[in-house]
């Protein structure tokens, strides 16, 4: 088993391209460009057709192995895109992946996406088995010092300059969020066309466009800003952002929020904070949240939350984004109180 990270992913697979590849972590953006990078570079050494399979109690396995073990003259090589779909894989599924295991050659490349594994699992027998002899890519979250590096090559492969006073403000401005670095660095390509990015174009690029991302709201409900958070709100909604983005990012900081409670007799919040990799431009805001909401606070905002997560399935996204706007009061105002019983 060779462990790369995802920075090191483009020289080393330019180099040889591998058989299997694991692709692990929580940051869906470094996943995504990892496994478009391998599928693009197999496509380049002549593998002509691409399969895409989500691995959950539906898979169909007995499709999968027909697949892997098709053999004749006129056969292709093939590219398979297994989507993990769970933090755990039970039994039943590692039964088929062993099944698997024995089925593959050369002229098949596996490409496992483990978006949602957590790192325990890369401990356990059956994934250090399956992926022995293969090559595993870490796409975990990055911290701020990895952010530099991160927009300075992506910048390269976009062939765009960018300054040190212009990096810096888009690592305070999207605090870690890959995805809208991406789409702001794509449309200062497009209004910027010599290719050169100062902070005072990527100013007037954010007043032009008014960009928000669910981690601007997240962040105004920690800071107890209600005000902003509303703004903030309406202007994702009228962007038509999926609501449970917005409910799982509030929800993560919910019972991070929880477990600083829990822990923070016992270390100091920095060292807790560091441990659960809590960028330190955030840090402010989680202690402003944990000055200003207690305990039980938090445990009826995080009941609440999974109230609005149940209904997402079933109700109007108009009533949706009501609710939303109810978690918000929640997190920002003490005094505001809510019935669990209501129906909107």
């Amino acid at each position: 088993m060779i462990r790369i990270n995802q920075e090191e992913l483009g020289r080393h697979i330019h180099n040889k391209l591998g058989n299997v590849y694991a692709i692990v972590g929580n940051e869906s953006t470094l996943i995504n460009e990892s496994a478009d990078l391998i599928n693009m570079v197999a496509k380049n050494n002549d593998f002509k057709e691409f399969f895409n399979f989500v691995i959950d109690s539906n898979t169909n396995w007995f499709y999968i192995f027909s697949i892997f073990s098709s053999i004749g003259l006129f056969n292709t090589k093939k590219v398979i895109n297994l989507q993990f779909t769970e933090k755990t894989v039970d039994a039943s599924t590692i039964k088929q992946l062993n099944i698997l295991n024995k089925l593959l050659h050369s002229d098949i490349l596996l490409v496992c996406r483990m978006t949602k594994l957590n790192k325990n699992e890369e401990r356990t027998v059956w994934f250090k088995n399956f992926f022995k002899f293969s090559i595993v890519v870490s796409c975990w979250k990055l911290q701020t010092y990895q952010i530099t590096t991160w927009i300075i090559n992506q910048a390269k492969n976009m062939h765009l300059l960018v300054d040190n006073d212009a990096i810096k403000l888009l690592c305070q401005y999207y605090e870690g969020n890959l995805s809208a670095l991406v789409q702001s660095l794509k449309t200062l390509q497009l209004q910027w066309p010599d290719g050169k990015v100062t902070e005072s174009r990527i100013k007037k690029s954010i007043s032009k466009s008014q960009i928000f991302v669910p981690i601007n709201w997240v962040n105004a409900l920690l800071e107890g800003n209600i005000t902003k958070a509303i703004y903030i709100l309406n202007h994702l909604e009228r962007n038509d952002v999926e609501p449970i983005i917005l409910l799982k990012s509030l929800q993560y900081d919910v019972m991070l929020l929880i477990k600083l409670f829990f822990y923070k007799k016992q270390k100091s919040l920095n060292v807790i904070m560091e441990n659960y990799s809590i960028w330190s431009t955030r840090r402010y805001l989680f202690n402003c949240a944990l000055q200003r909401l207690d305990l039980i606070r938090l445990k009826i905002i995080g009941i609440f939350l999974i109230k609005v997560e149940l209904d997402i399935k079933t109700k109007s996204s108009k009533g949706i984004w009501l609710q939303l706007e109810l978690s918000s009061l929640l997190m920002c105002n003490n005094d505001f109180l809510i019935n669990f019983s209501y129906e909107l």
